[in-house]
């Protein structure tokens, strides 16, 4: 009987470690997505760089499989590759890949698939991806509106761009990327315009 007992208590101590160290686990991965979702929005060059940090952190030492760690990564090396110049299409792909895998819908995910067909030279796959998730009034969210515009404006499609930037800044006025964008294709308008007119 004391056995019993003495094997109870263990188990049942082996559990409240199990679950505290789970805990602890769930606790970094979030504060590490929080870090990642924050540092996605400053766009910047060093923002994007933090974030593939804390998301390799995740996937490298916490949870592998966790596809929203992965879209996050997918996104942000995808902008490192697409807009720095940076070497890492192969690893912007390899999270995609692996964030899609889990068949769960994400925006971002969305949006780095968008800018991999875009800056690999498939403008038409980029738009074909989003333009019917932005017309969707229900789906649409200023991540995909804004994306899709960026992706029009270096595309030279500079009144559809317009048209989704601004809608994309209605829903996130506070947003750096979606300002300087919309700036850039008001100012790429302009000068369009000038041009015309000269």
């Amino acid at each position: 009987m004391v056995g019993i007992m003495v094997a109870g208590a263990l188990s049942l101590g082996g559990y409240f470690i199990y679950r505290s160290h789970k805990k602890d686990i769930e606790n970094k991965i979030e504060k590490l997505l929080n870090g990642m979702k924050n540092e996605t929005q400053h766009d910047s060059y060093s923002s994007y760089r933090r974030a593939c940090d804390y998301g390799e952190q995740i996937t490298t030492e916490l949870d592998s499989s966790l596809f929203s760690a992965h879209a996050y990564l997918a996104y942000a090396y995808a902008i490192r590759w697409g807009e720095h110049g940076e070497d890492v299409a192969d690893r912007a792909k390899d999270h995609l890949a692996k964030a899609k895998a889990a068949k769960t819908e994400h925006s971002h995910i969305l949006a780095a698939e968008a800018y991999i067909d875009f800056f690999g030279g498939d403008a038409k796959a980029a738009e074909d991806l989003l333009q019917p998730i932005v017309d969707d009034k229900a789906k649409r969210s200023s991540l995909i509106m804004s994306t899709l515009g960026i992706i029009q404006m270096h595309d030279g499609d500079l009144e559809k761009a317009a048209r989704n930037l601004k809608d994309a800044q209605t829903l996130a006025p506070s947003d750096p990327r979606i300002n300087a964008a919309y700036g850039d294709v008001l100012r790429f308008q302009g000068l369009q315009e000038a041009a015309a007119n000269a």
